[in-house]
């Protein structure tokens, strides 16, 4: 595995090595000593999987209050992402800053986003499917979204010219002046 570190402090991506031959290939997608020897988190306590069946849908924004939240390593599985992370975290020299990658299986990479960023993504193809493995566990109690589209964040999202799909709660959700109000970072 190889880290490239992003624009955003602690985001990586994980190159994987890949071995092909005739029967198809083998590719490692964590290893705990690897992420360790990075000083990454690499207790990883849930894996899940995120399917998305139309192109042009949102999710998120999305982050777990601090004792919540979760580093994450997103790995594609089928189909096309556009993954957006927002560093909340206060102290961070990148705060408030967003970075975006596209994930999809042929690039042979996942993602690595430590803890203390809301997540957001855009379908790119109808029919994808992520693997999320993350180092905390969720708890719908300590979540909280930020308005994907909020102009002060900035996010530039490449939408189709067809209808956002996007579920009546995170639309809802607030603006990031009122999380700075409430929180103030994470």
């Amino acid at each position: 595995m190889e880290f490239v570190q992003r624009k955003l402090a602690g985001m990586y991506d994980v190159c994987f090595n890949r071995l092909d031959d005739h029967r198809g290939y083998m590719m490692r997608t964590f290893d705990a000593d690897i992420f360790q020897e990075k000083g990454l988190a690499i207790k990883m306590l849930q894996h899940s999987l995120s399917y998305t069946e139309r192109r042009n849908t949102v999710r998120g924004l999305h982050a777990q209050e601090t004792d919540y939240s979760e580093a994450k390593l997103l790995i594609p599985l089928t189909g096309k992402m556009y993954w957006v992370s927002v560093d909340l975290r206060k102290d961070s020299p990148t705060f408030a800053q967003w970075d975006y990658t596209i994930l999809e299986p042929e690039k042979k990479q996942a993602l690595y986003v430590p803890r203390g960023f809301a997540h957001g993504c855009l379908s790119l193809s109808e029919q994808v499917l992520m693997h999320l493995i993350t180092d905390n566990r969720f708890s719908v109690e300590h979540g909280m979204g930020i308005q994907w589209n909020d102009p002060q964040l900035g996010v530039e999202w490449p939408l189709f010219d067809e209808p956002v799909i996007i579920s009546a709660e995170h639309q809802a959700n607030p603006s990031f002046a009122h999380f700075l109000a409430k929180y103030g970072g994470l």
